[in-house]
């Protein structure tokens, strides 16, 4: 029997953070063996790639959102996973915009025909945005958390004090009645073990006869009105670079900045990720009050690597988003005089 996860949550809510503590501890701990599927909301992976250098077997859907356009992709992924790899584990890391039922709707038809069991649906909060969120997508953050059975309150290590913290069970209770609510900081890896408990013994099932909005049929990305941009960058071998680390949380930063120029309120998430044999680099941008964040090996200096990037940033179309993110680049690499290659690109 292959347990299934569904690990949900907005844009930058710490998933992927969460999944591969998750992972690890499930391997080493409990002698899991766990594949792990990764759903971007661009073109361009981001999150696979930090994930594969902790050595997990890991598949990517890319170009929209697996709890509407790529439903046919998502329910492929998982049977080819369960037959060829016979993971024990199978955690899922949806698009940030993604209605989590939705996806529980669609795999619960592999639980016919495949010998899969769900675990509880878990949705992260960022608590450290989660006032902000609510405030510019309560529709997706509220849909969100109504889908949980698991509410999963992460990064409280940014949470001004104890009174905030109880402010946001109490706003997610709420919402929610029928939930557990939970609090951890993934970065610190405070609380992430109590999921393993609950992914491992647990299974809770929805109500998953439900209809779905009809809305829900559409791209998800367009009903949360964001725009987004990709690119794929190859650094050559012979061409040494340095103060990578800096030059990326620069050209984070000024795209964030650039958004803001156009009349971008939000910005979804602007991540990178850079491979080189050292090892796997992420920075991410959420917001550029709180700058950027840093996870994986620390790679400063290099001889050859690859680099995704991918920009989601609300109110701007993706054209507009592919000029930022494309001049950006030029100009914060040729004034650091670091040689780049694009590979290719899409929005």
């Amino acid at each position: 029997m292959v347990k299934v996860a569904i690990i949900a949550g907005f844009l930058g809510s710490g998933k992927t953070s969460v999944i591969v503590h998750i992972g690890k501890t499930l391997g080493a701990k409990y002698k899991k063996k766990v594949a792990i599927l990764v759903n971007e909301i661009g073109e361009i992976g981001v999150d696979g790639k930090y994930i594969e250098d902790y050595g997990f077997e890991t598949k990517e859907i890319t170009q929209g959102c697996i709890c509407c356009t790529l439903s046919r992709d998502l329910m492929s992924t998982v049977t080819v996973l369960a037959e060829k790899f016979g993971p024990d584990v199978i955690l899922i890391e949806p698009t940030g915009v993604a209605f989590p039922s939705r996806i529980k709707q669609i795999l619960h038809g592999l639980m016919l025909k495949e010998k899969i069991e769900m675990a509880p649906l878990m949705t992260l909060i960022d608590g450290g945005r989660f006032m902000q969120l609510f405030r510019e997508m309560e529709r997706f953050t509220r849909r969100q958390i109504e889908d949980a059975e698991i509410i999963v309150i992460n990064k409280k290590d940014l949470i001004d004090s104890k009174q905030m913290l109880l402010v946001i069970e109490t706003s997610a209770k709420q919402l929610n009645p029928k939930a557990t609510i939970m609090s951890i900081s993934a970065k610190n890896e405070e609380g992430v073990d109590e999921l393993l408990e609950i992914i491992l013994e647990e299974e809770v099932l929805s109500d998953l006869t439900k209809p779905a909005d009809l809305e829900e049929e559409a791209d998800s990305k367009s009903l949360a009105g964001m725009g987004s941009h990709g690119v794929e960058i190859h650094f050559p071998q012979g061409k040494k670079v340095s103060g990578f680390k800096d030059a990326v949380s620069e050209l984070l930063q000024i795209i964030g900045q650039k958004a803001e120029e156009l009349g971008s309120e939000r910005i979804g998430h602007i991540k990178a990720s850079i491979k080189t044999p050292e090892g796997v680099m992420k920075i991410s941008l959420l917001d550029l009050k709180r700058g950027v964040e840093i996870s994986g090996k620390s790679i400063d200096e290099f001889q050859e690597g690859e680099m995704s990037l991918l920009a989601v940033i609300g109110e701007l179309k993706d054209e507009q988003i592919e000029q930022i993110v494309e001049e950006t680049i030029s100009k914060v690499f040729g004034t650091r005089n670091i040689y780049f290659e694009l590979k290719n690109h899409a929005h």
